[in-house]
């Protein structure tokens, strides 16, 4: 079922902190740093990425948005793979609004030469025209209070940007070299821009939320023959609070976390098992 929320710009307060403050699965407060480390399907660590939720805001479509920055290096090399500057607000009932993104991709050849750069996904709500007509809006990445089942546009570009999350579990569960968490919210993240020529979407994302901190855990499947397979992981490695402490002592605490730099996740969302195997396993399924 598709979420029905709609935007309005009076529904917004300059300031308003990030907190998705019913619910509590993504948060950025000013000064914080996320960092987290991509591994392949053999677990080889391929990318490291870091996300800072900055002290600058930008005013789009009408509303002030909190700036974040994610940088992408690859892991061996420390050359730069992406270098993004994503635009978020929330409102007052606690949903928390995506406005676009300014990207930069950064393109090499076989010898680790810079060779181009390109802006491949950028858009902003309220300024960028589409295809079809019109400008792009804003969506929205995180409910106040997510079900199961609630779908709902993060990228709503149609046409330029066009990511879209469906809820599949509450009760998820994470290890990753941050701690192992539980009580996870599950959404299964989808590109309708990105299909096959049979028209089936070629990749899928499992993304997974803590209650206090936000993203710990991603788990990425790209479409091959007729199923879909683990291409990549990402985890959760450290937060680090404006102050430069680690944030994760109390939160890993209160979910019984062990934190260990060589854990291997758990890929479970036990009460909803059976929907999510169904959602990767079935190429021709759309939301």
């Amino acid at each position: 079922m598709a979420t029905d929320i709609q935007f309005d710009a009076n529904n917004f307060r300059p300031g308003e902190p990030i907190d998705n403050n019913q619910s509590n699965y993504l948060q950025y407060t000013p000064g914080t740093t996320f960092r987290y480390n991509t591994y392949d399907a053999k677990g080889v660590l391929t990318e490291v990425r870091t996300v800072t939720v900055t002290n600058q805001t930008k005013v789009i479509d009408g509303v002030t948005c909190i700036v974040v920055t994610d940088v992408v290096k690859d892991a061996t090399t420390g050359a730069l793979i992406e270098s993004t500057k994503d635009y978020f607000a929330q409102d007052k009932d606690g949903n928390v609004w995506y406005f676009g993104e300014d990207a930069k991709n950064y393109n090499y050849d076989n010898a680790g030469n810079l060779i181009s750069t390109d802006t491949t996904g950028s858009w902003l709500a309220g300024k960028t025209k589409l295809p079809g007509g019109g400008l792009a809006a804003p969506g929205v990445v995180m409910e106040a209070t997510p079900k199961v089942g609630d779908t709902y546009n993060q990228e709503n570009a149609p046409g330029v940007a066009e990511d879209q999350a469906t809820v599949t579990s509450l009760t998820g569960q994470a290890s990753v070299p941050a701690g192992t968490f539980t009580n996870l919210l599950v959404t299964l993240d989808l590109n309708p821009l990105d299909t096959s020529k049979k028209g089936n979407l070629s990749e899928r994302e499992n993304k997974y939320y803590a209650a206090g901190i936000g993203e710990v855990y991603s788990q990425t499947y790209v479409l091959q023959g007729n199923k879909y397979v683990l291409a990549e992981t990402e985890q959760l490695v450290s937060v680090t609070s404006p102050t430069g402490s680690s944030q994760l002592v109390q939160a890993m605490a209160s979910f019984g976390a062990t934190p260990s730099a060589s854990q291997s996740p758990v890929i479970t969302a036990h009460s909803d098992q059976h929907t999510l195997h169904n959602f990767l396993a079935t190429p021709g399924h759309h939301t």
